[in-house]
């Protein structure tokens, strides 16, 4: 999801745009208000940790420990083939938009080209995750090497699905952690396991580790494309972006606290220019939120990260409170309409007094850019 190639770490950059930022709230997702309602602490997603959104048949569904669909405004379970209610979901994607897949734990890998009826296409109890990328499907498999019980000498390796057929593991892996993404820039594929960053000109691979100048470097949480050709972001696990455009050219930005993993990037369209959204996870109370930020340069535009820092030298920081202040994103999901669009927020809600696990905002696709109202709990 992001690359870097002039290091530009993100308070430095915050620092030489306060002037300019400072008393300017016309750019950015948020620009026509200044400070967000709470969203209701009820409905079906209440306590429920929201995983992934996706969009299929002009319905929408949400991956939580179960699959929930929107069907005529309303969200329910949905059953599963002969599993019914009683499955563990740990993966959801889209191919193409013919074919919605689930990865359902200890079972293997289910489809449906309607988004109700379900079959079971792969018998496969290692399945780890899934991922859909450049219209075709991936998944990863756990293996166990060695001791059963520990994790340090497994490998995953990666397999392409073609026509319901699982394919041999694909050249260059396995992996030595589970994998965290997988993406297509429009001529390459990307992928990021641990601490490596893979590419491949295909989809059967080889895999090979990316030992470009300037590649990410450390642990990795996240990886997301754009709709640029050549254009991927990359999330580090110490609050780091990284972001390659082209031929081997990479930033990087790192937020104001270290502690916190990237776990979504998301580049959205906005009135005039595109946002980069950048979502933060948090092992301890009270972090979590998000950053806007430019994503050409990875300049911060707006800090949603927490309630408790002034971003903006001569503007309070409660001006910058958000519903989703201090709550954990797992992911980000833009589905457009036209000139405008909906915006979904899939958070984590464990420890967290009355959290909704699914938020979202409305895009008027003027000026003015995001509702008014604010992220709204579904």
């Amino acid at each position: 999801m992001n690359k870097r190639q002039y290091a530009v770490p993100l308070l430095g950059l915050v620092a030489a745009s306060l002037l300019a930022l400072a008393c300017n709230n016309d750019y950015g997702i948020y620009a026509s208000i200044q400070e967000e309602p709470a969203g209701a602490s009820s409905g079906p997603f209440y306590r429920s940790s929201v995983f992934e959104i996706t969009s299929f048949n002009l319905s929408l569904f949400a991956r939580r420990s179960t699959i929930a669909k929107m069907t005529g405004g309303s969200w329910s379970t949905l059953p599963v083939a002969d599993l019914g209610k009683d499955y563990s979901c740990i993966g959801l994607a889209n191919v193409a938009d013919t074919t919605l897949y689930a990865a359902i734990y200890g079972k293997g890998l289910y489809s449906s080209t309607d988004g109700s009826n379900w079959s079971c296409l792969v018998e496969d109890a290692s399945i780890d995750s899934i991922v859909a990328a450049n219209g075709k499907l991936f998944l990863s498999d756990h293996n166990e090497m060695g001791t059963p019980t520990v994790t340090t000498d497994d490998q995953w390796t990666l397999h392409a699905v073609t026509g319901g057929v699982k394919s041999a593991a694909l050249a260059g892996l396995p992996l030595g952690s589970p994998l965290a993404g997988l993406v297509h820039d429009g001529s390459v594929y990307w992928a990021i396991a641990g601490s490596t960053l893979y590419s491949a000109a295909s989809e059967a691979g080889p895999f090979t580790a990316c030992v470009e100048a300037g590649a990410p470097s450390g642990a990795f949480s996240c990886i997301s494309s754009s709709a640029t050709a050549g254009v991927i972001y990359v999330g580090g696990a110490t609050g780091t972006v990284y972001r390659r455009s082209g031929a081997a050219s990479w930033i990087s930005a790192t937020a104001s606290s270290s502690s916190y993993p990237v776990e979504a990037i998301r580049e959205i369209p906005g009135a005039t220019a595109s946002i980069l959204l950048v979502g933060f996870g948090s092992t301890t109370a009270g972090g979590g939120g998000y950053l806007e930020a430019n994503p050409l340069d990875l300049v911060i535009l707006k800090d949603r990260h927490t309630s408790t820092t002034a971003v903006y030298a001569t503007t309070p920081a409660t001006n910058y409170d958000t519903t989703m202040s201090g709550r954990p994103v797992n992911d980000f999901t833009y589905i457009q309409a036209g000139t405008g669009g909906k915006l979904y927020a899939s958070l984590a809600t464990a420890g967290i007094t009355g959290a909704s696990g699914l938020y979202s905002v409305e895009f008027d696709g003027t000026a003015s850019a995001w509702s008014s109202l604010g992220w709204q709990a579904q």
